[in-house]
């Protein structure tokens, strides 16, 4: 019975549950690792309001007419162009923007979703904004942002190869090794980075959560890919922009994402249910 549920269900409510999921475990992690409340509110509160823009992005109108993936990509770019020029200041890095008492990651906001609009539907200015989004990254620089999106556009390749597609993934790559080149010494902080090796060095309970909340965190690319083949180019990119960021969490110390305490990581994986709603326009390739 819950296999034919999962079967019947979109992909776009497969990464809503999954997204609320995780951030679920990831409280349930923060309350045994006695992080301060307010990272648990705050965490609460990103999962909320991921979850309502989720829903309102299934509103009649919009589930007729789909989204306009240029206007999505542009403002996406503008505002980590910005970020990386006017952002926050933190040991020469500039990724967060101020709001209120809340510094946000923009680029783990919007990053993830505009990889997917790209796998879904290949288009010049798509390309266009790819391109100013990793010179933003780099500028920034964010190494681990960089790097899944230059890992999801070179998975990307594996199902389609025109040319906004490939000139997309060589922009990723190259804000990648941007990043690399230059210095990155961020200090950790706790609860938002670390997490997978303190509950690997607390055990028990806490290690199985984190365990646990990163396979729910993967699994609707797995669902992805044993789907229809036109959600196969879509799944890769999800699945390896995500493990990415996991990845980069575990080897530096970087936001571990919807695990740890972090709005930003939570509503940019809701934003990617938008990404792949059902009445999103199919792919349609650029050659």
């Amino acid at each position: 019975m819950i296999s034919r549920t999962i079967q019947r269900a979109t992909p776009s409510t497969i990464i809503l549950a999954c997204g609320l999921g995780a951030a679920a475990l990831g409280g349930l992690y923060l309350a045994l690792a006695r992080a301060p409340s307010t990272y648990l509110l705050v965490n609460g509160g990103a999962g909320l309001l991921g979850g309502l823009l989720v829903l309102a992005s299934r509103a009649p109108i919009l589930r007729k007419t789909g989204f306009d993936t240029a206007v999505w990509g542009i403002v996406s770019a503008v505002v980590l162009l910005l970020t990386a020029l006017f952002g926050t200041d933190i040991e020469s890095a500039r990724r967060w923007l101020a709001i209120g008492p809340l510094q946000i990651q923009p680029g783990l906001i919007v990053v993830p979703a505009i990889a997917l609009m790209l796998a879904r539907k290949s288009t010049l200015p798509m390309g266009l904004s790819i391109g100013l989004i990793s010179l933003a990254l780099a500028l920034q620089p964010d190494r681990a942002i960089a790097g899944a999106l230059a890992a999801g556009l070179f998975g990307l390749l594996v199902w389609r190869r025109d040319a906004v597609t490939i000139f997309s993934a060589l922009f990723a790559s190259l804000a990648f090794v941007g990043t690399l080149i230059r210095p990155d010494e961020l200090p950790a902080v706790t609860h938002v980075e670390g997490v997978y090796q303190a509950a690997f060095e607390s055990g028990g309970v806490a290690s199985l959560i984190v365990v646990l909340g990163t396979i729910v965190l993967v699994a609707p690319a797995g669902l992805a890919l044993s789907a229809r083949r036109d959600l196969k180019p879509a799944g890769t990119v999800f699945g390896l922009t995500w493990l990415s960021l996991i990845i980069a969490a575990l080897v530096g110390n970087y936001p571990t994402p919807l695990l740890g305490y972090g709005s930003s990581s939570i509503v940019g994986y809701l934003l990617c249910a938008i990404a792949f709603q059902p009445t999103y326009p199919k792919t349609d390739s650029v050659s």
